[in-house]
């Protein structure tokens, strides 16, 4: 049993029970419990009445006493003197309820019974104005009193009544169901309610799906879809065959329309494939293009997903979903991303194998000369399901040195276990005991260590009566500031051991900030307020090559990251190309590897797409200590929607003071961050309830916050009890090493705050 402290209201509900009925109301704070307008159909109560609750207005038809012995068969008035008199207007029928088979159910009634308008309040109060509890189909009047019992959708032809025939249902366009025109809702009665507009176009209808194919009007607009169509055209189409190492699927939607509106990707088990890329059918069409030897062999499911280039501001639906597509591999390996380089030490060669046992043979030639030249072969065998292999970067003489830009390492391997898989059950489908795979492998060139690090943040909230806040020396500049000079500043004092770090974009108190237009040493937190400053300020410190370590604080989502209104939005596909960092159906292309990343946006975790655009490495590559040919590295982000501390829907004192609170907690983690102490140190200490902090909203603060501190924005003391029912927690995950520190890496704290791995 679990016990949830909040109010509990149960209305126009048929309880059918010929049976027990057990209510045991739990005090709330929140009120009592409440039962009204509700058919109680031959029930035998179980009441405790010396807790409080109120019920009113119900309906009962009671269970024969030849089948209870005094029980009792009505709801009784309960005595903790809360004030309320409780049944003053209940109902007892005198026969049995008539129901009658309907389009939505089998309990409709006649209008000819005691529980016609009799409920406690209008129809339109209670949102029931476009339903209906008859068979005649009539609904419930706006302005009468309701009808006790169960409700359904007012029909006409077994169909949800559509009274101006516009193709949107009464009761979609009412959807409050008080029987008026509210904001946000169209006419029923009027098929163009803005006078300009079809409502099914209508604006109030751009994040709903209104023909039931999972895709909102804001998605089909950008297709060119009609809203009621019904055909949902992200449907994947086989081009080449299910066993073919590099799979490709059409999807019938206009290629110029796709890359023009947003990113169209492949989905593999509900997570973006690790290696795709998108072309132009010769129809005009699209093509997915997957290299799927980076998945794990077997059966799966596949899913086309569409994402519009802009966000809609951060409660819209900006992507939408095509239907599942089982797919079964029959790869009998997997390669992983982390060692598809090599350098001038060679290469790493690991996979994972489908079974324990096989013998292979790896093939390293230089794809520059035709017909290929070998460099060298590898030949083994494994009984631990894995291939782990290293190349020491010569030809075959083990002495002359390749020099080459890209190397096509090929593996001829069978399978020894007879179609007994790791799990040790067999498996029939395996037919093929030996197979052949190719990958290219680029050299890498650079490394990951940089100092540079760019600090950037954008209008949030969703009231603009805030925006000073976040303007030259308002409370979210000043907070910020104050983290950019912490990591920023240099350190004169010889005996302490901050490292500061350099920036071109980002400037520090005192430091001549004229790159940014106004020639003065104010700082510069790196407050964004259009697309040009992006482009022109942001991304070339980006690629200038020093610049490695990077924190945003933006809404977000899986693939971008944006200001409220989306005058500023950051897609990592743009960012990719940015940092020339490439994940491509043929390759992985990592030129511009970053360090440190933290992404302070609500799902910035939730897909692989923002780490690989900063080219960083999950460490789960292999089933020992991940192989790298980059130096340790961190991605950080949250894994759903957050509550956003420097989102305040009003200019108060006390939101000022917790986006300076917030500020706090990163002033606090990059604190410790320079002290040398492990990214999960700096995280945990972040997230803890403590004075002049508030904490990263993290699961485990999710009853409630208390946010206090001195000497806040009016100069007072602040002590402030944020209920749960006003934040919104994420787990905050790290994809990398959680043990990375300012100059290292300590290997204690690696596996912590791990993201699933099908979001890494």
């Amino acid at each position: 049993m679990v016990n949830v402290n909040l109010a509990f209201v149960a209305r126009n509900n048929l309880f059918r029970t010929h049976g027990e009925f057990v209510i045991v109301p739990i005090p709330a704070t929140a009120g009592n419990w409440t039962f009204t307008d509700n058919l109680f159909d031959e029930p035998q109560f179980f009441e405790i009445t010396s807790l409080p609750f109120d019920y009113d207005y119900n309906a009962y038809w009671p269970l024969p006493s030849t089948f209870f012995n005094g029980d009792i068969t009505q709801l009784q008035p309960t005595s903790p003197g809360d004030g309320t008199t409780n049944g003053l207007n209940e109902v007892v029928l005198s026969s049995a309820p008539p129901y009658a088979s309907g389009p939505f159910g089998n309990y409709y009634i006649s209008t000819l019974t005691p529980l016609y308008q009799a409920g406690s309040q209008t129809a339109g109060a209670a949102g029931l104005a476009q339903y209906t509890a008859f068979t005649n189909e009539v609904k419930d009047s706006a302005n009468l009193p309701v009808n006790i019992g169960l409700h359904y959708v007012a029909a006409t032809n077994s169909f949800p009544l559509d009274s101006d025939a516009d193709g949107i249902p009464d009761y979609v366009e009412d959807a409050n169901g008080n029987g008026i025109v509210d904001p946000g809702e169209t006419d029923p009665y009027n098929p163009m309610t803005d006078g300009v507009n079809p409502d099914p176009s209508n604006s109030v209808y751009l994040d709903i799906d209104l023909s039931g194919d999972g895709l909102v009007g804001r998605v089909k607009a950008a297709l060119g879809i009609n809203p009621l169509d019904s055909g949902n055209p992200l449907v994947l189409e086989g081009v080449s065959g299910p066993q073919a190492e590099i799979a490709t699927f059409e999807i019938p939607v206009s290629y110029n329309i796709v890359t023009n509106t947003g990113i169209a990707q492949l989905f593999f088990n509900g997570v973006c494939v690790s290696l795709e890329d998108i072309t132009n059918a010769a129809d005009g069409n699209t093509l997915l293009n997957w290299n799927t030897t980076y998945e794990p062999p077997g059966q799966h499911f596949l899913q086309a997903q569409f994402t519009l280039n802009e966000s809609g501001g951060p409660t819209s639906v900006n992507l939408g979903s095509g239907p599942l597509l089982p797919y079964y591999s029959d790869n009998v390996l997997q390669f992983f991303e982390s060692d598809s380089y090599f350098d001038t030490n060679g290469a790493y060669l690991d996979a994972q194998l489908p079974e324990l046992d096989a013998s292979y043979v790896i093939s390293l030639y230089d794809p520059s000369t035709n017909p290929e030249t070998l460099i060298t072969a590898i030949t083994n065998s494994t009984s631990n399901g894995m291939i782990q292999e290293n190349w020491n970067g010569t030809y075959a003489d083990d002495d002359t040195p390749f020099t080459g830009a890209e190397v096509d390492a090929v593996y001829d391997v069978t399978l020894l276990d007879s179609g007994f898989g790791q799990s040790g059950v067999y498996n029939p489908a395996k037919q093929t005991t030996h197979k052949r795979h190719k990958r290219r492998m680029p050299q890498l060139n650079v490394t990951e260590q940089g100092n540079g690090f760019d600090f950037m943040y954008v209008y949030t909230p969703a009231n603009g009566n805030f925006s000073g806040q976040f303007e030259d020396y308002g409370v979210v500049w000043n907070g910020l500031q104050g983290v950019v000079d912490l990591l920023l500043t240099p350190t004169t004092n010889p005996n302490t051991i901050k490292d500061n770090y350099s920036s071109t974009f980002n400037n520090y108190t005192g430091e001549d900030n004229n790159n940014h237009g106004n020639g003065t040493s104010e700082g510069w937190p790196g407050y964004l307020t259009s697309q040009s400053e992006v482009t022109n300020w942001l991304y070339p410190t980006m690629a200038n090559g020093s610049t490695k370590n990077f924190f945003a604080y933006a809404h977000g989502s899986g693939p971008a990251i944006a200001s409220y209104d989306d005058s500023v939005v950051l897609w990592a596909p743009e960012v990719a190309d940015v940092l020339t960092n490439y994940y491509g159906w043929q390759i992985i292309s990592v030129k511009n590897p970053y360090r440190f990343v933290f992404l302070d946006g609500c799902s910035t975790a939730s897909t692989p797409e923002w780490r690989q655009a900063f080219g960083i490495f999950p460490i789960w590559a292999t089933n020992s200590a991940a192989r790298y040919k980059l130096g340790p590295q961190a991605f950080v982000g949250w894994g759903k929607d957050t509550t956003g501390w420097l989102n305040p829907s009003v200019d108060t004192a006390e939101t000022e003071n917790v986006a300076l609170a917030y500020a706090e907690a990163l002033n606090d983690m990059y604190e410790l961050w320079l002290d040398n102490y492990a990214l999960a140190i700096c995280i945990h200490s972040a997230s803890v309830q403590q004075p002049n902090i508030a904490p990263f909203p993290v699961p485990t603060n999710a009853q409630f916050y208390h946010i206090s501190g001195e000497a806040g924005v009016d100069g007072q003391n602040y002590d402030y009890y944020i209920p749960a029912t006003n934040i919104v927690t994420s787990p905050i995950y790290v994809i990398g090493h959680s043990g990375l520190t300012r100059g290292s890496v300590d290997p204690n704290y690696d596996g912590l705050y791990v993201s699933p791995i099908d979001t890494q």
